[in-house]
């Protein structure tokens, strides 16, 4: 997949949940460590998560496809990634639908994405710019959206596999059409 646009949307509340905490702890290790041993802190998204697809354009220049050798910015001391669902958008009938859908791994760094957030307040630009995609794609006409499970493995030479991650699609705000018309 060489995509000519890439829009990239939250529709979990635990991936928003969790993206929040994640910023906070890089940025503000100090309010993040009292907020989490007084009960959690202001880590939950706001209303607006819950009513509409929250999203904003990515860059798909920077998007990398499997096996490719990733090569970080050099002031970037460390990123975190979250592994996510795509969906391939098609046109057919005269209609968007989704043709199909793949995992990708979206890799972050939170020092620039907090920056972006906090004091440039133009959306994510330069931290979210780098994406490597599986190799596997998988026609929506064989998937129930509802049932995909992905999990994230650290697998390295003569070491035992590492889970990092797992998620399930079946707590969805939002269903793909509702993220088609938004």
């Amino acid at each position: 997949l060489a995509p000519k646009k890439l829009i990239a949307g939250s529709i979990f509340e635990g991936h928003a949940r969790d993206s929040r905490e994640s910023w906070a702890r890089e940025l503000m290790p100090v309010r993040w460590a009292l907020a989490t041993l007084i009960g959690g802190g202001p880590f939950s998204p706001p209303d607006e998560h819950y009513q509409e697809v929250t999203y904003y354009q990515g860059n798909h220049l920077g998007w990398f496809e499997h096996g490719a050798d990733i090569v970080l910015p050099e002031h970037w001391a460390g990123v975190d990634f979250e592994i996510e669902i795509g969906m391939l958008v098609i046109r057919k009938d005269n209609q968007y639908t989704v043709g199909g859908y793949f995992l990708f791994n979206d890799i972050t760094h939170r020092q620039t994405q907090g920056i972006e957030i906090d004091r440039v307040k133009h959306g994510f630009s330069a931290s979210k710019h780098l994406n490597a995609a599986g190799w596997k794609f998988v026609l929506a006409e064989y998937v129930d959206f509802s049932k995909i499970t992905a999990t994230a493995t650290l697998v390295r030479p003569g070491q035992p596999d590492r889970k990092l991650c797992a998620g399930q699609t079946h707590d969805a705000l939002f269903a793909p059409e509702q993220v088609l018309d938004s």
